[in-house]
């Protein structure tokens, strides 16, 4: 195990343990709110959840939903910069490199899962299986416009290290997309330790916006775009009825489902949805 007492956000050491998860201590760091997993299995035991054979399997609902979020994600990179070149670090089995490749340009994953390197390899994207350090002592040169790192970063035991290695491989203008799980948002903060995405060992980082901005600062990296993001699918609808509304009678259900789904996208037009997306530059754009 390796402890962490100091932020992996924003570096501080002022945090306060929060909850025990599956005998995992969160801890909540008192300057930026992000909340992190203070003891980390070694990384052996941590690339083991990756090399299941069913690790990412996807159900088509979840699968439509991706698809129709990277459609999003490259109607907005368009309008932030025109790659050439693009890495997808954990990529999975490619579907936003299927996605951006559809624009012309060279389409490059890392993924530590073989069997989803092996999917995305399939399609035509050139697929590095291993985790992004051992990606940079193998290629120590290449550089990319585009470097996207969808639902990743939480994974990580040294997010601070990781922005920086991804820093280094933009191209001067280059923009770095990131999202993961908003611990800023509406539904992490109502649920707390029952939250979909409060799974450590799997997720070591729950961060919050202004904890999201200063790793990334830290590394370099200036913002120009943020949003959110997230709704559920029809079964995930109703397994969260199910969990979290017992008590709603069988006949106030329809109204109930019509009320999440409003609800869902009033979080995302006041960016405070289920996962945090933004986009950052080496040479800052308009910062918002």
């Amino acid at each position: 195990m390796t402890e962490r007492l100091t932020c992996p956000a924003c570096g501080s050491r002022a945090g306060l343990e929060l909850y025990k998860i599956d005998s995992f201590s969160i801890r909540k760091c008192v300057e930026c709110g992000s909340l992190y997993v203070r003891d980390v299995p070694e990384p052996k035991a941590l690339h083991q959840i990756y090399l299941k054979s069913d690790y990412y399997s996807l159900e088509t609902e979840s699968r439509n939903r991706i698809e129709e979020e990277n459609r999003r994600r490259v109607s907005i990179i368009k309008r932030l910069t025109q790659p050439r070149k693009v890495l997808d670090v954990g990529c999975a089995s490619g579907l936003f490199l299927d996605a951006i490749a559809i624009t012309g340009c060279e389409t490059f994953g890392i993924e530590l899962s073989p069997r989803n390197a092996q999917l995305a390899s399939r399609k035509g994207h050139r697929v590095f299986v291993g985790s992004l350090a051992d990606y940079a002592i193998n290629d120590t040169r290449s550089t990319y416009d585009l470097i996207t790192c969808l639902d990743v970063i939480e994974h990580v035991e040294c997010p601070h290290r990781f922005l920086q290695l991804l820093s280094q491989r933009l191209v001067p203008d280059g923009v770095l997309v990131v999202s993961t799980p908003n611990y800023s948002g509406i539904v992490a903060r109502i649920l707390k330790e029952r939250d979909v995405f409060m799974t450590p060992p799997e997720h070591l980082n729950f961060f919050s916006i202004p904890g999201l901005v200063s790793l990334a600062k830290r590394a370099g990296l200036s913002p120009v775009h943020k949003t959110t993001f997230g709704t559920l699918t029809r079964n995930e609808l109703e397994r969260a009825i199910a969990k979290h509304f017992r008590f709603v009678t069988t006949p106030l259900k329809p109204v109930l489902r019509l009320a999440i789904k409003a609800g869902f996208c009033a979080m995302n037009i006041l960016r405070t949805g289920l996962e945090l997306e933004m986009y950052f530059s080496r040479a800052a754009l308009v910062t918002e």
